[in-house]
């Protein structure tokens, strides 16, 4: 068996979040029909599905973490979308409030889900730089609002790469450790 560095762990995270950020996008229109407070919840359901794979491959978690992780990064999406959309009203004021607390409010959703599920995110190590790569992250819809297509490209491939990318970092916990795979 080959042995992997740490990071390797947070990398490949990562990949599966950019691989899910483009899911998300380039999605077929019929998936987006099936809503929760007028909110498509397939975008949710595939990051979630990310998070999820990590515990269970990485993190050692079960399938029923795997769900619990689901149900709550969808939750969390949900929750997102309908706060942004509160925030920023028609005339498109207060977007950057808007994105910075729909991004951490995603984050730290998909964290809740995930600590419940795997004791191995139980980390105020990892929570805070969750909600901050959120927040920020988050900041990236604006760019989307503004332009003239429907296209959240930017926003999904970052803001998935990079709270995979902190979940990566958690299941590889001490840097000095190998993990076998």
């Amino acid at each position: 068996m080959q042995s992997m560095k740490i990071p390797s762990i947070a990398l490949m995270m990562a990949a599966l979040g950019f691989l899910s950020g483009l899911i998300c996008t380039y999605a077929p229109e019929i998936v987006m029909e099936f809503t929760i407070y007028n909110t498509p919840v397939f975008q949710g359901i595939i990051f979630g599905a990310v998070i999820g794979f990590g515990q269970l491959r990485w993190g050692k978690g079960g399938l029923a973490g795997f769900v619990i992780i689901l149900v709550f990064t969808t939750m969390a999406w949900i929750a997102a979308v309908n706060s942004f959309n509160a925030i920023s009203d028609d005339a498109k004021t207060h977007l950057y409030p808007a994105a910075m607390i729909a991004g951490s409010i995603g984050a730290s959703g998909t964290w809740v889900g995930a600590a419940l599920a795997n004791a191995i995110f139980r980390k105020m190590a990892l929570l805070i730089p969750v909600i901050m790569v959120g927040a920020l992250a988050g900041l990236l819809v604006i760019l989307e609002v503004d332009s003239t297509s429907e296209n959240f490209l930017v926003l999904f491939v970052v803001w998935q790469s990079a709270i995979a990318f902190c979940f990566g970092l958690a299941l590889g916990g001490d840097p000095q450790q190998k993990v076998k795979s």
